[in-house]
């Protein structure tokens, strides 16, 4: 069985996003941007309980928090940054949402989406598939 790994925040980072390695820090991970190459997607809790009283955080995990990361064949929730098919492979947006390939020249997959999303900010199931690079000519 394989785990994922154990990380830390190096700043926000939101449920059901993907996640990537922060390449500065030893042991820390940070949203993903635009098409970076993925290790997971972020669990689907906050890092505060929900409270009606108070304005708390709305993210999974800030810096020094550890992550809950969902790892290569694992399935996950997560949050898609536009509408998409059910079977698509995803990679990440600026936002670390989940979008379709472009299609065009070598791209990182992230995930395969398990359903089909029909806006942004829809979550979806889907399994995660982590450096799965795509190459279209």
């Amino acid at each position: 069985m394989n785990r994922s790994p154990r990380l830390l925040a190096n700043g926000n980072i939101y449920p059901c996003r993907f996640v990537k390695v922060d390449g500065s820090n030893d042991d820390y991970g940070l949203q993903a941007g635009a098409g970076d190459p993925v290790i997971g997607i972020s669990g689907t809790g906050t890092n505060y309980p929900p409270l009606t009283d108070q304005s708390v955080s709305a993210y999974h995990a800030q810096a020094g928090d550890p992550i809950s990361l969902l790892g290569d064949g694992e399935e996950a929730l997560l949050e898609a940054g536009g509408s998409f098919a059910a079977g698509a492979k995803l990679k990440s947006d600026s936002s670390g949402r989940g979008v379709a390939l472009a299609n065009s020249g070598l791209e990182e997959v992230g995930a395969v989406a398990l359903e089909a999303a029909g806006a942004s900010g829809q979550l979806v199931r889907v399994q995660v598939a982590c450096n799965r690079n795509q190459y279209h000519s």
